[in-house]
């Protein structure tokens, strides 16, 4: 179950009771305006699913779900792209995908991970899959979306990705 810390109160209040679809919840990103979380559902066959969670309603919809598995969603800043891991036969792949789901999608990157937007949302962020560097992409979010190739910013040392819990 997953349960958000009012500040006000500092009382837990829960989101999610039971469980609403299948596999288990793992919170990734909430929306500007605080209405809509993102979060990785994990299906019996250990893959996983984007959802997303109204908090008006508090009723799961699936965002995305494919043969491959989904983790790790960032809601750009204007609300309007989600990025997010997506990992089909050994190969991870950084994906850009319409908010609201369409079928449009930019494959941004392969080998890197944990995408997370920049503040403006002209820049992707990840990790790469050894954990020992942090990489960028520019992106152009006029229409069409557009992007440059991704670069090193620096060196880090981190536990690589889906190895430990870096919370």
């Amino acid at each position: 179950m997953a349960g958000l810390l009012t500040l006000a109160t500092t009382e837990e209040e829960r989101l999610l009771e039971g469980k609403p679809l299948e596999g288990v919840f793992w919170p990734s990103d909430w929306s500007r305006n605080g209405e809509i979380f993102f979060s990785r559902a994990q299906r019996v066959n250990g893959l996983s699913d984007i959802v997303t969670v109204t908090l008006a309603d508090r009723t799961p919809e699936v965002y995305l779900q494919t043969p491959a598995g989904e983790t790790n969603a960032a809601l750009s800043p204007d609300g309007k792209w989600v990025a997010y891991e997506s990992r089909d036969a050994g190969v991870v792949r950084v994906v850009v995908r319409r908010f609201p789901a369409t079928s449009e999608q930019h494959v941004i990157a392969t080998d890197l991970a944990e995408p997370q937007w920049s503040p403006d949302g002209k820049e992707l962020f990840f990790v790469t899959q050894t954990g020992d560097a942090l990489m960028g992409v520019k992106v152009d979010q006029l229409e069409p979306f557009q992007f440059s190739h991704p670069r090193r910013l620096f060196a880090v040392k981190i536990a690589p990705p889906g190895s430990v819990s870096r919370n």
